[in-house]
């Protein structure tokens, strides 16, 4: 009789268990993450909580005694220790609860997969910025916070027309992709310009803004200048000094090709320099691509060797691979450093 006892509290072990293990599975396999990671932790801990049933069945014959407090405690054989099991008194009461636990993590689950099939709306508005080391160009959050901050600031003493010449010093990485990025910056000759040491030169413009104490660039006039250098008037710009983080135009192809500046840390005019640091967002129609470039400028006020004045500056571009409108910002697969140089237009 006490044997057909042992078989049959095994046999109920190993069925509870069977199901909980079932249960468990389920649940891995068809609910959401956030529920999952609970139904992995305890699915995880069963073994531990199977092996402690086992030690309990498997201790030698013990009886249960009640104290003068109500508490259960189990007296062994031999008559020498008494342990307090209030916290595992009952082993179906304890297999009852589990898989209550786990049924109530099931229906959680599943609530939750309903909702999200329902439709609800997001906890956050708008794509998060941050991924992992990468940048999300379609964030529609940035262009407000550019909005706030303003354009790049110059100086008030650059206001007027400057003549800019330009000369890559040197190209790295991918060169197709440097060459595309340069071309829709705006040098549409790359066939002429994209070469170390080659000046380009092309008249550049810095208008007043704000309240007056700095100056800002007329992209949209520059952009214009530097495409005039190939002898043609086609090309249609559209900048507006209220918008200036966005600039579309038509190149020579008749497709349109927009610069939206997508993030912008700037340094105002000292005594040491200025300059800017911007991540841009390139739409081009010619080849249906989104690329993603970053552009820094530092600018220091010099003189030349007839005592004018004029404006040093060094440009790096780089390039950096776009996938389902996320940057990757970590790596770079091109780069372009210039050498710039400003000075007024003479007399």
């Amino acid at each position: 009789m006490a044997t057909h006892n042992k078989l049959t509290t095994r046999r109920r072990i190993l069925t509870t268990k069977i199901v909980v293990l079932t249960i468990l599975l389920f649940c891995c396999c068809f609910c959401n993450n956030s529920s999952r990671n609970y139904f992995c932790f305890a699915f995880t801990s069963l073994p531990s909580f199977s092996s402690s049933l086992h030690r309990q069945h498997g201790r030698q014959q013990a009886s249960l005694l009640n104290d003068h407090d109500g508490k259960i405690i189990v007296k062994t054989k031999d008559n020498n220790d008494y342990e307090d099991v209030s916290c595992f008194m009952d082993r179906r009461k304890t297999l009852s609860t589990g898989i209550i636990a786990c049924s109530s993590l099931l229906i959680t689950g599943c609530v939750v997969d309903k909702a999200d099939a329902a439709g609800l709306p997001p906890q956050v508005e708008g794509r998060n910025v941050a991924v992992g080391n990468g940048f999300d160009l379609f964030a529609d959050t940035i262009p407000r916070k550019l909005k706030d901050m303003g354009d790049v600031l110059y100086p008030v003493s650059m206001e007027g027309i400057w003549i800019c010449d330009r000369a890559i010093k040197s190209i790295d990485g991918d060169t197709y992709q440097a060459k595309e990025v340069y071309r829709a910056l705006g040098c549409n000759n790359v066939e002429e310009y994209f070469k170390i040491n080659q000046v380009e030169s092309f008249p550049t413009k810095f208008m007043k803004s704000g309240d007056g104490n700095y100056v800002i660039n007329d992209r949209g006039y520059e952009l214009l200048s530097r495409t005039k250098n190939i002898n043609t008037d086609s090309v249609n710009v559209n900048w507006n000094i209220d918008e200036p983080n966005i600039l579309e135009y038509i190149n020579n192809n008749k497709k349109k090709i927009q610069l939206i500046v997508k993030d912008r840390s700037i340094e105002i005019p000292n005594d040491k320099g200025f300059g800017f640091n911007e991540l841009l967002c390139i739409q081009d129609e010619s080849s249906f691509i989104t690329r993603a470039v970053q552009m820094k400028r530092r600018y220091r006020r010099s003189y030349d060797a007839q005592g004018n004045r004029i404006v040093e500056g060094i440009e790096i571009i780089k390039t950096f691979r776009v996938l389902d409108g996320i940057a990757g910002t970590e790596y770079p697969t091109s780069t372009i450093k210039s050498a710039i140089t400003l000075y007024r237009p003479p007399a």
